[in-house]
């Protein structure tokens, strides 16, 4: 397959964006883990693929999208939002609206349902396609311009429908390699003028991730979108309004030998730190409050992976980490003990 050339501006931008990418990987002693690179490819401003100023979506564009092709996109997801503005609040944001296509659709159809929302807000970090959203929603829907803003960051807090139409797959994502001595990641160096795959040992949170996938064999290679976690994980704090029960039940499901064990590697992390955190005082705070929950999510990850024994491991880590708390707590205990008979001479004499 004989791909087409790019014209003379397309073709400056690249070698301007590459010599970017190279200043960069020198700048950090020779390697960028390819998440970087990726995000530079892609967001670079003025250079990147989306924050550039070459037409991306439609006809004229590298690729088409659902609301691209039908309005009959908008108007199914106008169905879904419809309750949802009805139950927390009338508000709407979509992150990367590309051209405005979704944007017009959804208002035109919520317009239609009698169901608009106060304001549309839309999250856009390029210029370009800000300008190109603004020019679709004048023409598509200029009689409810007004409700729509844009943002340049995510709000502190917010009650209303969250979009984000084929975004998660857009965020750099981190290359990792599984091989026989252990798990790297992979990155980018210039080698002869050109870049390159290097491969360094993973670390930090991208390991950790890594060895949850239990059910991964190396030789193996894959991505792991650790942007996309972190993007979900802030919305978490940021959604105020939707949670309508008085009672909530928590309840763990995992299915033996599945991505599961991913998942509770990821809580497992998390309470880890939260047990260094908190664990000052081991009398009052470790083993009700935090140990005890740190070794659940280590059981149940356990149990995800269908690997026995890690289920046996997890066991014993287990036992060996209630008996340490159990002694660190007698210890402490023993001490003010003992300091109390040491003082009650002189609290008498008193």
């Amino acid at each position: 397959m004989t791909m087409p050339q790019p014209d003379a501006d397309a073709a400056e931008s690249s070698r301007r964006l590459a010599a970017l990418i190279a200043a960069e990987i020198g700048q950090a002693g020779g390697w960028i883990p390819f998440s970087r690179y990726m995000a530079l490819a892609l967001y670079a401003p003025g250079l990147g693929y989306y924050s550039g100023g070459a037409r991306k979506f439609g006809a004229a564009g590298d690729f088409v999208t659902a609301p691209e092709l039908s309005p009959l996109f908008a108007e199914a997801l106008a169905a879904q939002v419809e309750p949802i503005l009805a139950a927390s609040a009338p508000r709407i944001l979509e992150a990367g609206a590309g051209s405005g296509a979704l944007a017009v659709g959804l208002l035109r159809e919520l317009e239609q349902r009698g169901a608009l929302p106060e304001r549309y807000e839309i999250l856009e970090l390029s210029g370009e396609l800000r300008a190109r959203q603004q020019d679709s929603i004048a023409r598509g829907a200029p009689q409810l311009a007004g409700r729509v803003g844009w943002l340049d960051t995510l709000p502190e807090s917010f009650s209303g429908v969250v979009i984000g139409n084929e975004l998660l797959d857009a965020l750099p994502v981190n290359i990792v390699a599984w091989r026989k001595d252990g798990v790297f990641e992979r990155g980018v160096v210039l080698a002869d003028g050109a870049f390159a795959w290097s491969e360094r040992p993973a670390t930090g949170a991208l390991l950790a991730v890594a060895q949850g996938l239990t059910f991964v064999s190396p030789p193996y290679v894959s991505e792991i979108n650790l942007a996309a976690r972190a993007w979900v994980t802030e919305w978490g704090r940021i959604l105020r309004q939707g949670n309508e029960c008085d009672e909530v039940e928590i309840v763990r499901y995992v299915a033996e030998g599945s991505f599961d064990a991913y998942s509770w590697q990821t809580v497992l992390t998390k309470a880890k730190f939260i047990a260094q955190v908190m664990s000052g005082d081991k009398g009052l705070r470790s083993i009700e409050d935090v140990e005890l929950a740190t070794l659940s999510y280590a059981e149940v990850k356990a149990l995800a992976s269908g690997n026995p024994k890690v289920i046996e491991k997890a066991g014993v880590d287990a036992d060996i980490a209630r008996y340490s708390s159990l002694f660190m707590v007698w210890r402490n205990q023993r001490y003010a003990n003992e300091s109390e008979v040491a003082h009650l001479p002189m609290r008498i004499e008193s």
